[in-house]
């Protein structure tokens, strides 16, 4: 909701767990229940007050609001995802529109944010002085009745359409290897190049939204060699609740180029060197050209590592290109 109140707007799109009138008529309903039940609570003897207590539960009822999201997907995805080119700047719009999801959520009407736990504290303290203020006019058995009514009036306000968001931490986290790749492609690329950010979209509830990122390095010209391009890829590895990249580049060719078959490779670490892996899988030859990793580590490319990677990937491809007949320069 809006700071103090919803928009119509916000009205028209909140949905209802139960159902019932407008808007205006489940106030009225909520209200009516609230004060009828607080007063049967507070001044009725203790058999006829219990039932109170439950009119002023059941005052929430009409007010309840099924979960809010504005996450693009479900738990089910229902379909596959798709790889298709993206324009630059794609990673600054997922930015952009993390920042306005964390904007929305940030309401003193829920829980589940540091404004409203610090709202909702608030109001109770600022209650609870009432409250205390009344039983020392009235007497201690006022107080009691009060101390138990008046979480259960307001904390479940709290907990009514609760809001979550969009968290693409893995796909902002490969964006940014993936631009310090584009970086350096582009320096070291010497025109031969085009680098091509590619997406993984997913059919989803609110239609298409990204899962997956890689950069493809295509050539800039094309020719009969069979060279489709340098492609670089993340993976994440998740150690004790932290995300970290693990870059790696793909040289790509249709059957008959000529993949490079390095006895060594320059760049990486002493303990984690890069390593290149050659295979062939429906007519397309690749060479994967990664850093060692082990359970001793190097699941981790550190973006010295990542430049480097990328230069000696695009060493090896270029080297292949014009072995195999292309028009790039060795």
């Amino acid at each position: 909701m809006s700071a103090l109140w919803p928009t119509p707007a916000e009205i028209s799109t909140l949905r209802f767990a139960f159902p019932g009138p407008g808007f205006g008529g489940r106030l009225f309903l909520a209200a009516a229940a609230f004060a009828l039940g607080l007063t049967l609570w507070c001044l009725a003897p203790l058999l006829i007050a219990i039932p109170g207590l439950l009119l002023v539960l059941l005052g929430h009822l009409p007010l309840w609001v099924r979960r809010q999201t504005i996450a693009p997907g479900g738990a089910t995805p229902q379909h596959e995802e798709v790889w298709v080119p993206v324009e630059d700047g794609w990673l600054d719009r997922v930015e952009a529109l993390e920042q306005r999801g964390r904007r929305w959520d940030a309401t003193p009407w829920e829980f589940t944010n540091a404004i409203g736990c610090l709202t909702l504290f608030g109001i109770l303290g600022v209650v609870g002085v009432v409250v205390a203020l009344a039983g020392f006019l009235f007497g201690l058995g006022l107080l009691l009745r009060l101390a138990v009514a008046v979480p259960l009036l307001v904390v479940p306000l709290w907990f009514n359409g609760i809001r979550t968001i969009w968290h693409p931490s893995e796909l902002r986290t490969k964006g940014i290897a993936l631009a310090m790749a584009r970086q350096t492609a582009e320096a070291a690329g010497g025109g031969d190049f085009e680098p091509v950010p590619l997406l993984a979209l997913r059919e989803g509830k609110r239609g298409r939204y990204p899962v997956d990122a890689r950069l493809m390095l295509r050539p800039a010209r094309e020719d009969d060699s069979g060279f489709l391009g340098v492609q670089v890829q993340v993976s994440i590895n998740n150690v004790q609740g932290t995300d970290y990249p693990y870059l790696y580049a793909v040289i790509l060719g249709r059957e008959g180029f000529v993949l490079p078959r390095p006895e060594s490779l320059a760049g990486g670490t002493r303990k984690h060197p890069f390593i290149a892996e050659p295979g062939e899988s429906g007519g397309v030859r690749y060479l994967v050209v990664r850093q060692h990793a082990d359970d001793k580590g190097g699941w981790h490319t550190k973006p010295p590592q990542i430049a480097e990677l990328v230069e000696v990937a695009l060493r090896l491809g270029r080297d292949a290109w014009a072995a195999s007949g292309g028009r790039a320069e060795a």
